[in-house]
């Protein structure tokens, strides 16, 4: 991953976002870590797995549903 000072950012944007096709791009204001610059296909990849983040309450269903089927000793309080 390429980074970028702020200050070059301003005047190579055209740059950085051609770049950002290929790989994200980090964006530093004094050596610190402000942004990363992705492409629009890893930008709804990201989105929209968030969307679908398990809850802990459908994981201790699933974990429930498991050990009607299996035998073993699971206890869930």
């Amino acid at each position: 991953m390429k980074t970028w000072k702020l200050k070059d950012v301003q005047t190579r944007f055209r740059e950085m976002v051609e770049l950002c096709i290929n790989e994200p791009q980090m964006v530093c204001d004094h050596n610190t870590p402000v942004a990363v610059i992705i492409n629009v296909d890893l930008f709804k990849q990201l989105t929209n797995s968030n969307m679908n983040r398990t809850t802990i309450a459908s994981l201790l269903d699933e974990l429930e549903q498991i050990k009607k089927e299996e035998i073993c000793d699971i206890e869930i309080r």
